[in-house]
């Protein structure tokens, strides 16, 4: 799993327990970190084998997670679910973020499988594709002779590096997006290179696909301030921005752009027009 922000976290794992293990046990029992998490059906016994700890109560018998929609317990259905998980003393390799999935009719890795190929297709690529014009900027204002936008891209190089990509040996964002990724290489390209070179082009559709909303956005971000290649800065070009404009960029009829404009900025405008008037009357009494 991509650890795009490094901060661990094991909530959804204690609220899927709080209801039916007593706090005092699982605080005991519960080791520095969890490092991996899967969902067993059927049979506890199949987490063993594949050496994982199956989350039990505090009398040693492994719960079944799916009480009454499909298992044991005097449920309803034919399917228990249990969680088994792995522990590790290494923060680095701490899980940081998870999904659930509704199993309401079942669920089978074919299902997961095909339910992943949607969402790519429809929404992780066309939004890795969005960025790629703004990552083939960013790389040329990271080398432009224009000052002005080299130092913004340098900024957002050092603001990305902060983020790691944990299949390219904690490599830094902003270095790596510096060269191809692996999904404008092609798999072929990508698959014919040694171990050592794969380090070096991240895999975007994957860190985009597994990263949390907030990741996300950020990346977004960073590389779309990088992207900006004119000579002033978005702040000046704020204060030019007139109200016709805004008008023209609606690229709408007159009347509707001016009721679009006004329902985008008037509603903030008259915020800020009152936050500084009343900014002005607090400075007065000083």
């Amino acid at each position: 799993m991509k650890r795009i922000l490094t901060v661990v976290t094991v909530v959804i794992l204690a609220l899927l327990t709080a209801c039916i293990m007593p706090t005092q046990v699982f605080a005991e029992s519960l080791p520095d970190y969890i490092s991996e998490v899967k969902v067993f059906y059927d049979k506890a016994s199949y987490a063993q084998d594949e050496g994982y700890t199956v989350l039990s109560d505090d009398k040693g018998k492994p719960v079944d997670l799916n009480q009454g929609a499909g298992g044991g317990w005097g449920s309803k259905g034919e399917k228990a679910v249990y969680l088994g998980y792995k522990t590790t003393k290494d923060a680095d390799d701490a899980i940081t973020d998870l999904a659930l999935m509704n199993m309401k009719g079942g669920y089978d890795v074919a299902e997961y499988d095909a339910l992943m190929e949607a969402q790519l297709n429809s929404q992780i690529i066309p939004l890795v594709e969005s960025f790629q014009a703004a990552i083939d900027e960013y790389r040329v204002n990271y080398n432009s002779d224009n000052e002005a936008n080299q130092k913004r891209a340098q900024y957002v190089h050092d603001m990305l590096n902060k983020l790691t990509d944990d299949d390219c040996d904690n490599a830094p964002l902003g270095d790596l997006l510096l060269n191809e990724t692996k999904f404008e290489m092609g798999d072929e390209a990508y698959n014919a290179l040694s171990e050592s070179e794969k380090k070096k082009h991240a895999d975007i559709v994957t860190i985009i696909a597994q990263a949390n909303g907030r990741a996300t956005l950020l990346i977004e971000n960073l590389i779309t301030r990088a992207a900006d290649t004119s000579d002033n800065t978005w702040l000046e070009r704020f204060c030019e921005t007139t109200y016709d404009d805004l008008i023209e960029q609606t690229e709408m009829a007159p009347t509707d752009a001016r009721r679009q404009v006004a329902k985008l900025y008037d509603d903030d405008a008259q915020i800020l027009a009152d936050l500084i008037s009343k900014f002005r009357d607090d400075m007065e009494d000083i």
